[in-house]
């Protein structure tokens, strides 16, 4: 949720690149929305705050993950395409910082 939010702050900046990061972003929601729902037994030692950290830095990894990968795969199209009204050091340089941003939360 928190890298959607990002993401809708960096749209009206970015907006081209919303073409290759929301089909990855609904990707994720229908790979949720298909995972089956089932109660699991935990052990008594995952009964720790440290669980919730986990769960919260992994899904954080994966958002940060996707956002860069959309803001590459854009870079990479419009470098093709030849027209490119942002700068590629800029949108490169956007993906370094959601990838180191992202290689902190990585469990």
């Amino acid at each position: 949720m928190l890298c959607l939010v990002l993401f809708l702050l960096l749209a009206r900046e970015y907006r081209q690149m919303s073409r290759y990061i929301v089909p990855l972003l609904a990707l994720l929601m229908i790979w949720l929305l298909l995972t089956p729902q089932k109660d699991t037994y935990l052990p008594p030692t995952y009964n720790t705050i440290w669980l919730y950290f986990h769960v919260f830095s992994g899904k954080f990894f994966l958002g940060m993950l996707m956002l860069a990968t959309g803001s590459a795969i854009h870079e990479l199209v419009q470098s093709r395409c030849g027209n490119n009204p942002v700068s590629s050091a800029a949108i490169e340089s956007l993906s370094y910082r959601f990838l180191a941003f992202a290689f902190c939360f990585e469990s």
